[in-house]
Formats: structure tokens, C-alpha cells, sequence
């Protein structure tokens, strides 16, 4: 690939018989046929682009019209879907550089500007949100009629999303461009979803990066902008993604944890989003919990900030100490605590509702850093919502109390806990479990 400049068009068919068929019908239904200039295109996507993207698509396209010709034909006005969709690698990478520019740097390799692609992937997250509203998706209207998306959320996530990007300063090697265009989700689906509306098409990528709100009214209002949901749930696993439901926050439920443990409680996988000190961040929760003095959650547990940077931070494997959620003990912490371990919490919100903690490091957490700029804050706001669809209760699953039956050795002890969260691997924990009746 090295320095190559100009796409190569693409030799296979970008479109099968299905896709044509819906492709000439939607062109007929605009009124268009076989023949493109820009202002036919121009024309046809401006519900769906925002000016800037619109100006470079149609450019690039215009650019691959063969000597001084003014239109172009249908195959290549599908190429911009076929290499950037269904391209190879080199093919997806060229055509971005050659959408976006590219530069010498002084060793005379091709370098993007990083500024520039960051450009570029806001106005395709923006164009994303448009061609949602053109097409009046249930999600997002789901979202928006609650929160309208505000342009410096989205320009705060665009640059969490590019800052994955290996970079010398505003250089970026064009290696190092086609491995994240690899790897990134985000930019992957806003290209299928983008691209799939330019042309009628069922998008490629089908991860749901938009879920369906669930609110329990609708006048109940969220501090969380689309573009930051959208970022939280590019990194939460498939099954949870389809669905958020409203649980808690301090502006419906005013401060009080027991109102907190009241709405989260066996709610299934859930987010947690506080903002304190001029900072928004938090963490998700695999699986549902329940108070008690223990440690649960699995390697699919992360914390997040959202704003004033965006940035993930996913489990290392070096301890399971996930998710912590304790009421009414008189020897452990009360609160719920996300990382880390006593005193030294990734994230931790008091049962003391208002006030939190955070540390410098936390090795439970890959490349964390510290969620505010104080360990100690006071909380502003807090909301909490369940992702997927609620798990069934213990009277739908046909359980007894999950604590009848159980041994003295199972109900650990306080003093067992407290030992476990300072560090020491408690030997004895789960005997007698298989032993029979």
C-alpha cells in the first residue's frame, strides 16, 4: 500500500441484484436515472450529510469522472460505498485518505492530519444523527425528545474516539490509519449506517450503537447527550445494547441511597453515570447485583469519563475486584464501589448519598486514570439505567429465598469480606459447597 494516493477502482461488483434493484427504484423515486453530476447528488443526499461531508463525498466522487467529463455513471457513484463498505484494506484506507488529504511529512512519507480526521468524524457522527432524524428512527427519536445532542458532546466523543490512534503530534502514518479503521467500532458502524442511507441499503454493519429509551415518563429529563450513549454503548457486549431503561437519578429521586438500591437492585446489566466537579464519568455493570459485603461482576465491567474527555478503560484480568454494592454493615464500607479496594476505589458513591471518591490508579482497570481531578467530590447529578431487557424475577424463575438452605460456611462472615477487600485470598471460601446431603 505505502504511499499510494488515488484508489484503485474496485474490480469486484459492489452491489448484488437485490441491492441494484433497490437502488434503481429509490433513484427513480428521486427522479434520478443512470447519470450523476454533483448537484444531483448534492441534491439527493443533503437530508442525510451535513454541508462539509456532502462537499467531500460529491468532490471525491466528481474526481473519479475519467478526463473533464460532467457527470459520472452508476457504477461509479456506488464506488465510495464499494471501497469504504465493502473494500479491502487498502482499498478502505486509500479512499479515506483520498476523501480527507494527506501530506508529506520531511522523511517524504504520507501522513493524514490528525486534526483533520477528527473533523472527519465528526461531521460523520453529525451526519449520522441527521439521516436518523430524516428517517425518523424509533431510537433516536426515543432519545432526542427527552435531550436534543449538543455538538460539543459529539466533538468531546469524536476525539475520545480517535485518540485510540497512534500520532506524532498531527502526524498519523498511514499503518497506523488502516489498523484502526480495523479495529474501531464506532467508525465502522457510523460508515455502514451513513453510507447504507446514501443508497438505500441495509446497513453492512449492524451493531446497535442507538438503543431504544425506556422512560418512565415523559416529561423525565437525562444529563447524558446521544453521542455520549452512543460511546458507552459501542464497548457494552451485544445482548445489552438494544435497550436502555431509565432507573434512577438525583433529579427524579432526589439524593438517597436507598431510593438508589431500590431502582438497581437485580435490574440486570446496568450503567452508572455521575457528574461531579465539572466531570462526567462512570462505569458499567455486567450483571445485576444485589446489597451484600462481596465482590461481583465479570472482565466485561468498565469505567468510563465522558466529558471533559472521553476515554474507556476495560478490566486487566489482574483481580475480580469489579463491583462492590453494601447497605446497613457497621464494619465494611457502605456505598457502591467500582475497581480497586477499600480506600483505594476506582469509583465509589457513599451510602452517604452525595458525596464519592476516586483514585490516582487502579489496578483493575487497564490504563486508568483518575475520573476528577480530586479524590473526594461531591456529586451534582447521578443517573443509573439498565441495559437489555430486564431479567426475570426470582417468583418469574420459580426460586425460593436464596439464602434457605445454605450452610454457615456459605453466609461468609463480615470479618471474611472485609480481609478479601484488603487484599488476602481467602483459602477456605466456598468449602463444603459440593458436599451432598
Amino acid at each position: 500500500m505505502g504511499g499510494k494516493q488515488s484508489l484503485e477502482k474496485p474490480s469486484r461488483t459492489s452491489l448484488n441484484p437485490t441491492e441494484r434493484k433497490r437502488l434503481t427504484l429509490f433513484l427513480e423515486k428521486k427522479g434520478s436515472h443512470s447519470q450523476f453530476n454533483k448537484q444531483d447528488m448534492q441534491r439527493l443526499w443533503k437530508d442525510y450529510l451535513v454541508p462539509d461531508l456532502l462537499k467531500s463525498y460529491t468532490d471525491y466522487l466528481m474526481n473519479q469522472a475519467r478526463g473533464k467529463q460532467t457527470h459520472i455513471g452508476i457504477e461509479e457513484f456506488v464506488w465510495i460505498y464499494s471501497a469504504l463498505i465493502r473494500g479491502d484494506e487498502d482499498e478502505k484506507v486509500t479512499t479515506l485518505i483520498d476523501i480527507i488529504g494527506s501530506s508529506k511529512n520531511s522523511s517524504g512519507q504520507h501522513v493524514i492530519s490528525f486534526k483533520t480526521l477528527c473533523k472527519y468524524i465528526s461531521d460523520l457522527l453529525e451526519s449520522f444523527f441527521l439521516g436518523l432524524q430524516t428517517q425518523k428512527d424509533p431510537n433516536y427519536i426515543s432519545w432526542t425528545y427527552h435531550k436534543q445532542p449538543e455538538r460539543v458532546s459529539m466533538e468531546t466523543v469524536t476525539r475520545g474516539v480517535c485518540d485510540d490512534l497512534p500520532r506524532n503530534d498531527d502526524e498519523v502514518q498511514v499503518s497506523n490509519l488502516q489498523r484502526w479503521l480495523n479495529t474501531s467500532v464506532i467508525v465502522a458502524v457510523l460508515h455502514s449506517y451513513v453510507l447504507g442511507s446514501l443508497y438505500n441499503l441495509e446497513p453492512e454493519v449492524k451493531d446497535t450503537v442507538v438503543p431504544l429509551a425506556i422512560w418512565p415518563t415523559i416529561k423525565t429529563q437525562t444529563f447524558l447527550d446521544l453521542s455520549q450513549v452512543i460511546y458507552i454503548n459501542s464497548f457494552i457486549p451485544n445482548q445489552h445494547r438494544t435497550l436502555w431503561r431509565f432507573l434512577f437519578s438525583t433529579q427524579t429521586h432526589g439524593e438517597s441511597f436507598a431510593k438508589l438500591i431500590g431502582s438497581i437492585a437485580n435490574q440486570g446489566a446496568l450503567v452508572i453515570v455521575v457528574h461531579a466537579e465539572n466531570h462526567t464519568f462512570g462505569g458499567f455493570i455486567s450483571e445485576e447485583i444485589s446489597p451484600g459485603p462481596r465482590w461481583v461482576g465479570d472482565s466485561d465491567c468498565f469505567l468510563f469519563r465522558l466529558n471533559p474527555v472521553a476515554s474507556m478503560f476495560p478490566s486487566t484480568g489482574y483481580n475480580d475486584h469489579y463491583v462492590y454494592f453494601n447497605s446497613q454493615q457497621q464494619s465494611l464500607p457502605n456505598g457502591l464501589g467500582m475497581g480497586g479496594q477499600y480506600n483505594y476505589w476506582g469509583l465509589w458513591i457513599d451510602s452517604q448519598f452525595g458525596f464519592g471518591e476516586c483514585s490516582e490508579s487502579c489496578t483493575t482497570f487497564k490504563d486508568y486514570k483518575m475520573l476528577t481531578n480530586k479524590k473526594k467530590f461531591r456529586i451534582s447529578k447521578m443517573e443509573a439505567w439498565g441495559v437489555g431487557e430486564p431479567p426475570p424475577t426470582p417468583h418469574e424463575r420459580g426460586e425460593r429465598d436464596s439464602r434457605a438452605g445454605t450452610t454457615v460456611l456459605e453466609r461468609e462472615s463480615v470479618h471474611t469480606h472485609l480481609l478479601e477487600m484488603a487484599g488476602r485470598k481467602m483459602y477456605s471460601k466456598g468449602i463444603g459447597r459440593d458436599i451432598p446431603n
